[in-house]
């Protein structure tokens, strides 16, 4: 009976179940056996080092390949340092193994120059209907082999840290036919050399330098060929010095910024999904207050449809201001409130090995 239960039903009933029972299943029941397999190892994770622990842990994976196409997203990590042959001869046959990886639609690596070159080709080989997810947490080096050959990848997340990243640059070239979403991760404050977009429509820029706020005019060259842009997401830090040329970004449908940058990208443009960031330092501000009336002042333009607002902040947010920006936005269907609170919970207190009175203490949360 259980065999013809469809599977949408078994994958609820997984839903209540934690990783050890879904294992036991998988283990003791063969017509579930499928099923708890897939939820198993639809999320793999593999650690190439060169201890003992990871390399016996590698070759399980590798000695059941059949799981391997169970997997939707795959993180391969390799610990730099030291490296033994024995680790290269374990890690090659995954790199085949990704071409029958047919359920496979995110990976994140993190590899020397060789591994990710390797990781690279053999993504080359999937039908270009199968457009992936490519996340590269290490910046790429000058010496990574890379072909000019297509890459099937819709999305692709990377660090950025030199103006003349040639082999970034080949990299989103090979993407260039397929990639919709872009997110940089940027070290330095020059723009990188970007190469056309055609199909561009989402793009986050963040920053991971310490030095001067980067100028978001920089970017405007880059947006003025990118029209297809609708989903744009900025660091807190980026800074806007003078007004946004009206047509700059025509179909901007979704921003993510603070409430300044906000309040000047809006306006003439069909946002209808708002994504506020206020991130003021609390040691620095007696009474730190969000800007609401920043934020509300674009909001409440007749030609800004807003129907969705998320606010990420870590100081309290009052609720007549929420109430406020509810009853200001008549168009409004959902609003998000990210912000820290403090809960009061029991704390039992010993004095010298012994059991004392019942106290309190707040203790940081977040919401």
């Amino acid at each position: 009976m259980l065999a013809r239960l469809p599977l949408e039903i078994i994958d609820l009933i997984f839903e209540c179940l934690d990783f050890e029972d879904i294992r036991s299943i998988a283990r003791v029941c063969a017509a579930l056996r499928l099923p708890a397999q897939l939820r198993l190892f639809r999320a793999m994770r593999i650690l190439i080092s060169a201890e003992d622990t990871y390399p016996k842990h590698t070759e399980h994976i590798l000695s059941s390949p059949h799981l391997l196409q169970y997997a939707s997203r795959l993180t391969i990590l390799e610990r730099f340092g030291p490296y033994t042959t024995r680790n290269e001869i374990i890690i090659h046959p995954l790199w085949f193994y990704l071409s029958t990886m047919y359920r496979l639609s995110y990976i994140e690596i993190a590899l020397k120059p060789s591994n990710t070159s390797r990781v690279l080709s053999a993504l080359e080989s999937l039908d270009s209907a199968r457009e992936i997810g490519l996340k590269l947490t290490i910046a790429l080096t000058p010496d990574l082999l890379i072909s000019d050959n297509p890459l099937p990848v819709r999305s692709l997340s990377m660090l950025v840290h030199t103006l003349g990243d040639r082999v970034g640059t080949r990299l989103l070239q090979k993407c260039s036919a397929s990639l919709r979403e872009l997110h940089l991760y940027l070290q330095e404050s020059t723009i990188p050399s970007l190469p056309f977009l055609p199909h561009l429509f989402e793009l986050s820029l963040h920053t991971e330098y310490d030095g001067d706020d980067p100028a978001l005019m920089s970017w405007f060259p880059f947006f003025y060929r990118h029209p297809t842009i609708t989903r744009l997401s900025l660091d807190r830090k980026f800074t806007l010095g003078a007004p946004v040329p009206p047509n700059l970004l025509p179909n901007l449908r979704s921003l993510e910024a603070h409430p300044i940058l906000i309040e000047l990208l809006i306006p003439g443009r069909p946002v209808h999904n708002v994504h506020a960031k206020y991130y003021s330092d609390i040691t620095t501000c007696i009474t730190p207050q969000f800007p609401v009336d920043i934020l509300l002042q674009p909001l409440q333009q007749s030609l800004v449809p807003v129907t969705t607002l998320e606010i990420s902040t870590r100081i309290h947010f009052p609720k007549n201001d929420l109430i406020n920006i509810v009853q200001a936005l008549p168009k409004l269907c959902k609003i998000t409130l990210g912000q820290p609170h403090y809960e009061v919970c029991p704390v039992v207190c010993f004095n010298n090995g012994r059991r004392g009175e019942l106290s309190r203490k707040s203790v940081p949360f977040r919401a």
